[in-house]
């Protein structure tokens, strides 16, 4: 048979598939898109998810870390951030993050710090976005920009703010999981806290800064919802003559006079009850005569689905230690342990309570060490009590 005749089916073949290539449109691979990511004040953002070079000024360093299980990515975070997170336990599990950079100052960027922010080219910025304010970063269309906000019609949305991390980090997975895992030991306390008198204790949320004591009329909304969840009424709540954050003067607290109180301390304050205490203007209010000031531990409210858990245990355990058992420093051991396994030691967790400062109020011994037996508790509690009355 004729070659030719052969090969000439092939032959035509290939012409016409040369024909077809020349005719047919080219086809050009689409650009690759970030995923959109929607931020806390409904902006639609732009992020390389999960995000691999990260810059925190909002106060949810210890979210990202917790479900992040790390600092890895983390390309800066603000002096604040930073700050909060040296005095809590995390700052032990991770203490490489002292290594990370620093950019700014507060929870938001400043015109000061666009030039280093844009230097560090950062795939997401993570930022405290409010009523009123220009986000200087946004407002020369800085890509990556991720509002967040806490104060909405309903409160404090932190499963919002837990899951928007969850897909930054790529751990939507254990953001779920550890919900869960607050809905278990939530329970746990409320169903101790069910054989409890019905009456209500009558708190007070204060404040105390250089030696003046100012009162919570509705901030922070964490605590007064812990307070609500625990059978306690925040007393100053929604109270006109204070403002947010203002000075009290000593005879409006007389005037309340509230069971006991919560107080929440400058950081830098090393023993900010023992100056209330021995302050002769609060000396007739009842829960400074009865010894019933409580600094509240060491906490980060964004981290809430962690540690919300340890603050309602605490303050259940103070307001009804008959009904209560005592396991605030094993949850803390126990959180801890499945968390973050880290397993933190006594000293850890006596720094976060304010153990050593809070023994000059009622009932704190309960939190001591159960190396320390409950006489050398209470004689410490009387040797303190007689040195501030």
């Amino acid at each position: 048979m004729n070659r030719n005749i052969i090969l000439a089916p092939f032959i035509l073949l290939s012409f016409c598939a040369l024909l077809l290539a020349a005719f047919s449109p080219s086809v050009v691979p689409a650009p690759l898109v970030p995923p959109v990511l929607t931020d806390m004040e409904g902006s639609s953002v732009h992020v390389p998810l999960p995000a691999k070079r990260v810059l925190i000024f909002e106060q949810v360093l210890s979210v990202y870390l917790t479900l992040n299980e790390g600092p890895s990515h983390l390309l800066a975070v603000s002096q604040w951030t930073m700050d909060d997170m040296k005095r809590k336990i995390e700052g032990s599990v991770y203490p490489s993050l002292v290594k990370t950079p620093v950019v700014g100052v507060f929870m938001v960027p400043t015109e000061r710090d666009v030039e280093e922010v844009m230097r560090l080219q950062p795939d997401v910025i993570l930022s405290w976005c409010y009523p009123n304010f220009v986000d200087p970063l946004k407002a020369i269309h800085m890509s990556g920009v991720v509002g967040i906000t806490y104060t909405t019609e309903k409160g404090t949305d932190y499963a919002a703010i837990w899951r928007l991390m969850g897909a930054i980090t790529g751990r939507s997975s254990r953001t779920e999981s550890l919900l869960e895992r607050y809905a278990v030991k939530r329970q746990e306390v409320l169903s101790s806290l069910a054989a409890r008198p019905s009456k209500q204790a009558n708190m007070a949320l204060l404040s105390a800064y250089a030696g003046e004591i100012s009162i919570f009329t509705y901030w922070p909304f964490w605590l007064n919802d812990t307070l609500k969840a625990v059978g306690a009424r925040n007393d100053t709540l929604g109270m006109k003559w204070g403002g947010e954050n203002s000075q009290s003067d000593p005879e409006e607290l007389m005037l309340l006079d509230p069971d006991g109180a919560f107080v929440l301390c400058d950081i830098s304050e090393d023993d900010c009850l023992k100056n209330i205490y021995s302050d002769l203007r609060y000396g007739a209010i009842r829960a400074v005569r009865n010894h019933k000031l409580y600094r509240v531990p060491v906490y980060s409210f964004t981290n809430y689905f962690v540690e919300e858990p340890l603050l309602l245990r605490w303050c259940a355990e103070v307001l009804d230690p008959d009904v209560m058992p005592r396991r605030l420093r094993e949850e803390y051991k126990e959180t801890y342990q499945e968390v973050y396994h880290y397993s933190p030691s006594d000293d850890e967790i006596d720094k976060a309570i304010y153990m050593k400062e809070n023994l000059q109020s009622a009932g704190y011994e309960r939190f001591m060490r159960q190396a320390d037996s409950l006489q050398d508790a209470r004689g410490i509690h009387r040797g303190i009590k007689n040195i501030v009355q």
